[in-house]
């Protein structure tokens, strides 16, 4: 029965996925379709750079940080964290050779 049953599943599977398949290739070389979707993509990033740049200008207006802002500090503070534990171990190494030479 369970036997049975896999087989009829399996096979509508198969068949369900052979019409998909029939269907997206009707669909991809339809080519108002393709110039539709084209067109949606294009207006849809045209859309999205006109809400950056938007949001880019309400940020500055209320003097916030942007996420590019905020980038460009963490990458600034790293720069400063390195050149603190450059300094940091010059300090020690300095500290060292005054110990030795006050120990002599």
């Amino acid at each position: 029965m369970r036997l049975n049953r896999d087989v009829v599943v399996k096979k509508v599977v198969d068949k369900g996925e052979e019409l998909l398949g029939n269907i997206t290739n009707q669909i991809l070389s339809n080519e108002k379709f393709l110039a539709a979707l084209q067109q949606i993509i294009s207006r849809a990033l045209e859309t999205k750079n006109k809400v950056d740049k938007n949001v880019q200008q309400a940020l500055s207006t209320l003097n916030l940080p942007s996420t590019a802002d905020m980038k460009k500090f963490n990458e600034k503070l790293q720069e400063l964290e390195e050149l603190v534990d450059c300094v940091n171990e010059k300090l020690g190494s300095i500290e060292k050779k005054l110990n030795s030479i006050s120990k002599s």
